[in-house]
């Protein structure tokens, strides 16, 4: 099965594909991009949106008890200090909104190490 992180199409089918087998228990994501392979734009898309789109899918399917780990980098908290808003814009916004935030927007994230700590300070704050 071919899986884009950043499709919710392509995760509900995984999630359809997982129930298959049984009731799920536990989630272990650690699909993204580095700072070195991509755009700004597309580390966000990926592991920033895509990221919080498996929590959100995969948590309306989990068992009771259940758990789920992300992986990622510890850059996130290499990222200087966001304001309390920003932090809780990044852990409480919608998944289809959450690109369309101002902090986020092309003007404001132009360096890919700076979308990749944005993406994952978002990832721990979910």
């Amino acid at each position: 099965m071919k899986l884009d992180v950043s499709s919710r199409d392509s995760i509900q089918a995984l999630v359809e594909t997982t129930k298959f087998f049984g009731e799920i228990t536990g989630v272990i994501h650690a699909a993204g991009v580095s700072p070195s392979q991509a755009s700004p734009e597309t580390i966000l898309k990926v592991d920033l949106y895509g990221t919080a789109l498996v929590l959100e899918e995969f948590g309306k399917v989990i068992a009771r008890g259940g758990a789920g780990v992300v992986i990622a980098s510890m850059s996130g908290h290499r990222l200087p200090a966001l304001s309390a808003d920003q932090n809780a814009l990044l852990a409480t916004t919608p998944v289809e909104e959450l690109l369309s935030l101002p902090m986020l927007q092309p003007e404001k994230v132009t360096d890919p190490l700076n979308a990749y700590q944005i993406s994952k300070r978002g990832n721990s704050l979910r």
